[in-house]
């Protein structure tokens, strides 16, 4: 009786192991089929934005969906330590906005996470500054045991997008009826800034008032901004 009892136990126990397995394996192949797909799409994407045939550049930065990438899931304890401390510090240095901030003066704005040089190990952007004039992102990086500054961006009317499976991630800029998209780089440890297309959607000039841009899901922001003028950042994603 009791050896039946011990091997039926043993039996749900692996049932239970090859199901939790199972439900694992599945999230992971779901993730990495997002990313796939995702950066398929933009691939269609900038095809159709080269072309100058902007609706259907539209219709292929519509499909893209992820929220976060595997790299960004999937941090070691090191890196996520080392991110946490440069973010603190930029915190600490520069502060992040309130209703009676000083409108001369910088702040961070937000930080974001995305593997930049396709190395499964996400990089650290910084976006701070005191207007849209002077924004700017700081970009980390994360190699041999130690966080490295590999340059900055320009942040003034700009939206980072991921481009998974990729080396390298996208940089939309659009304001006063033009935009443009540079595909953004690490090479030799340095940001590097590859200007991919840009044309002009304002009506005044026989645009449709419409971005290309519009239509692509920004990288995740942490920060949370208040109708009170305050703003509160996030840090979970490094527990």
């Amino acid at each position: 009786m009791k050896i039946r009892m011990i091997i039926r136990n043993l039996y749900k126990a692996v049932c239970f192991m090859c199901i939790s397995l199972i439900v694992i394996n599945s999230c992971f192949c779901s993730v990495n089929a997002s990313e796939k797909s995702d950066g398929n799409n933009i691939q269609l994407m900038l095809k159709a934005y080269k072309a100058k045939k902007y609706n259907k550049a539209r219709k292929y930065a519509k499909k893209v969906k992820l929220k976060q990438e595997s790299a960004v899931s999937n941090m070691t304890d090191e890196v996520k330590r080392a991110y946490l401390d440069k973010v603190n510090k930029y915190i600490e240095q520069k502060g992040v906005y309130s209703n009676d901030w000083d409108l001369f003066s910088e702040y961070v704005w937000d930080y974001y996470l995305t593997d930049i040089d396709n190395d499964k190990t996400p990089e650290l952007l910084i976006l701070y500054g005191s207007c849209e004039a002077d924004a700017r992102y700081d970009v980390f990086t994360y190699k041999e045991g130690r966080i490295k500054k590999v340059g900055y961006i320009g942040g003034g009317h700009t939206v980072l997008c991921s481009y998974p499976n990729h080396n390298g991630i996208l940089c939309l800029s659009g304001w006063g009826g033009y935009e443009s998209i540079s595909i953004i780089k690490i090479k030799d440890n340095k940001i590097k800034t590859v200007k991919y297309g840009s044309h002009a959607c304002a009506k005044a000039v026989g645009g449709d008032d419409k971005y290309v841009t519009d239509s692509l899901k920004g990288l995740k922001s942490h920060v949370e901004y208040y109708d009170s003028g305050d703003a509160k950042v996030d840090l979970s994603v490094f527990d």
